[in-house]
C-alpha cells in the first residue's frame, strides 16, 4: 500500500513538500491522475493522487476553494501542485487550512522536474508495495504498462502459471453517487468471498478491486472457466442476495496480453447487463453483440444508424402511435428461434395474439418472417439498437 507520506522517499519526489503538515498523510493512494481541466469529476473514482499543473490553473473558471472542496467530497488521496513561473506561485491559506480541517493532503513539487517520471515512479510504487516486494497480478499485468517480457519475468518470479490459457473476469456493480457506500462494501464483500472460494479449491488466481468492479485472472479453459465463474456468481448471490450485479469474462491464451482481455471482458460485462442475464457471461469472439461493441467509430456509425432507422422506423413509428408492443413481440420471437411456445410463454400472451402480432410486423416492414435473411436483417438491427 503506497500512502501520501511515503511519497517523499520516492526518488523523483525528493523535493517534495507538504503544505498540510503531517494532515492527510495516512491517506492510501490507488493510483495517479493529471488534470486537464477544472471538471475532472467524471473521470474520479475515489484514492486517486491528483496533479494541479499551470495551464489547469490558468484556466478562467479556476477556484484553488472549490478544487480542494470537490478533491474532499470525490475521496481523492490528496493533491500535488507544480510550483514555479507558468505555474502556481502561491496556495491559498484558506485552502490550506480547509485541508487540514478535513485530514488531506496538499502538496507541491517544483514544475521543472517531468511529470512522466513521477507518475512512472508512483505508479510502480503502487504495483510493488514495500511492505512484501510481492506485485497484484492483474494491477501490473492490466495496469502496469510493462512490456511483454517485464510481465513474463515478473509473473515467471511469482510463481504463477502465466504460460497456460486464462480467464480474466469482471463483476461489475452499477455505478452509485459516492456517498452510497453498501454498494462499495459490495464489492470487497465479494473480493473476500471470491479469495476464500479459490483458496479453498486450491486454485491459481489473482483479484483486483477497480473502483466499482472485482476484477478475477485464473487459469482456465472455456467449459473449466465458465463453471468457475458460474460456481462464483452463485455463491456472490447467496452472500449479497440485494445487491444487483453481472459477470463478463474473456479468455485468453496466456497471461501476457491481458489488456486485450480486459477490453474484451468490459464487453461481455456490458453484454450481460443489457440482455441482464443471470449467469455470467464469457465473449464470443464470433458473436453478433461483440462485433458491434467492438466496431471502432469511424468504421461508418453513422450508416449503422441510418440501416437501423431504415429496418425500424416503420415499427417505431406505429408502436408509438398505437402505443403498441410489436418491436418487443420481434424481438422475443427472433431470439426465441421463432419458436411461438416459448415466445408467447416469455411475453405472457396467447399464442394467437403472437401470430395476430407477427402477421402485423410482416404487413407493416413488407416482409415475410419465414426468410432467414430478413430474420437476420432484423436481429441484426435490433442488436444495433440496443447498444446504439
Amino acid at each position: 500500500m503506497l500512502r501520501c507520506k511515503d511519497l517523499r522517499y520516492l526518488t523523483s519526489l525528493q523535493k517534495l513538500t507538504y503544505l498540510t503538515g503531517k494532515s492527510g498523510q495516512d491517506r492510501l493512494i490507488r493510483w495517479v491522475y493529471t488534470a486537464e481541466t477544472t471538471d475532472f469529476s467524471r473521470w474520479i473514482r475515489g484514492g486517486e493522487l491528483l496533479f494541479i499543473s499551470g495551464p489547469v490553473s490558468q484556466s478562467p473558471d479556476f477556484d484553488m476553494m472549490r478544487l480542494v472542496r470537490l478533491s474532499i467530497r470525490l475521496n481523492l488521496a490528496g493533491i500535488i501542485f507544480l510550483c514555479g513561473d507558468g505555474y502556481f506561485n502561491d496556495i491559498s491559506s484558506s485552502a490550506i487550512r480547509y485541508a487540514k480541517e478535513h485530514d488531506f493532503a496538499l502538496m507541491t513539487i517544483p514544475w521543472d522536474i517531468p511529470l512522466v517520471d513521477i507518475t512512472q515512479e508512483v505508479g510502480r510504487a503502487i504495483l510493488m508495495p514495500r511492505e512484501t516486494g510481492q506485485p497484484n497480478i492483474l494491477q501490473a499485468a492490466v495496469f502496469g504498462g510493462l512490456s511483454y517480457a517485464d510481465k513474463g519475468s515478473l509473473l515467471q518470479n511469482i510463481g504463477y502459471p502465466f504460460g497456460s490459457p486464462q480467464c480474466l473476469a469482471i463483476v461489475g456493480y452499477q455505478r452509485l453517487p459516492m456517498a452510497q457506500m453498501p454498494r462499495r462494501n459490495a464489492v470487497a464483500n465479494a473480493d473476500e468471498l471470491c479469495k476464500m472460494w479459490f483458496q479453498t479449491q486450491n486454485l491459481p488466481f489473482s483479484t483486483l478491486v477497480h473502483y466499482d468492479q472485482l476484477l478475477l485472472l485464473f487459469p482456465g479453459k472455456h467449459a473449466a472457466a465458465a463453471k468457475v465463474l458460474q460456481e462464483l456468481y452463485k455463491r456472490i448471490k447467496e452472500d449479497e442476495s440485494e445487491v444487483s450485479f453481472h459477470i463478463g469474462g474473456a479468455l485468453s491464451e496466456d497471461a501476457l496480453s491481458l489488456e486485450q482481455s480486459y477490453r474484451n471482458a468490459q464487453v461481455a460485462l456490458q453484454i450481460s447487463r443489457q440482455r441482464d442475464l443471470q449467469k455470467p457471461y464469457l465473449f464470443n469472439p464470433c458473436g453478433l453483440s461483440e462485433f458491434i461493441l467492438t466496431m471502432p467509430e469511424s468504421k461508418g456509425s453513422e450508416h449503422m444508424t441510418e440501416f437501423v432507422q431504415h429496418v425500424l422506423l416503420p415499427l417505431e413509428i406505429y408502436d408509438k402511435k398505437n402505443k403498441s408492443l410489436l418491436i418487443q413481440t420481434l424481438e422475443v420471437y427472433l431470439q426465441e428461434n421463432g419458436n411461438l411456445l416459448r415466445t408467447s410463454n416469455r411475453l405472457f400472451i396467447h399464442r394467437n395474439t403472437l401470430k395476430y402480432r407477427l402477421h402485423h410486423i410482416e404487413e407493416i416492414c413488407g416482409c415475410s418472417l419465414e426468410d432467414a435473411e430478413t430474420r437476420f436483417v432484423l436481429y441484426f438491427a435490433l442488436t444495433v439498437r440496443n447498444y446504439s
